[in-house]
């Protein structure tokens, strides 16, 4: 995603007003000219390695002095880059519901499936930290 790697501080197109418009624009988030480059400087007085994910950029950014660029980075972080995770999830949604357990009910089908996503996301939380 285009968006996501203009807002990397190691992108060669860090901060592109062109790709930010885009995103403002779709997110209907008003983000000011001023306020990018006011951030641009905060980040590369910044300088450090912790700055090579968008989760880390989140971090050090203050809320309240650069809120539409926090909103940006909150929804990059909150939607998924790709949808491998999403077509691997049904696919294990579909081992569990095999011929023999057509039977299952509705309701032992969604707490299993809920298990499931539940064991996949703490796994993927054990390995960021």
């Amino acid at each position: 995603m285009k968006a996501a790697d203009c807002c990397l501080p190691r992108s060669q197109n860090f901060l592109n007003k062109q790709e930010l418009n885009t995103l403002s624009e779709l997110y209907a988030i008003d983000i000011k000219d001023c306020e990018i480059e006011v951030f641009r400087s905060f980040i590369a007085r910044k300088g450090e390695s912790q700055l090579n994910t968008l989760i880390g950029v989140l971090d050090v950014i203050d809320k309240d002095i650069f809120l539409d660029v926090f909103n940006i980075y909150q929804i990059l972080v909150t939607i998924p880059q790709t949808s491998c995770k999403v077509e691997r999830m049904f696919s294990s949604v579909k081992r569990i519901k095999t011929r023999l357990r057509s039977q299952m009910t509705t309701e032992r089908l969604n707490h299993l499936a809920c298990y499931l996503l539940k064991k996949i996301l703490q796994k993927h939380f054990v390995i960021m930290m």
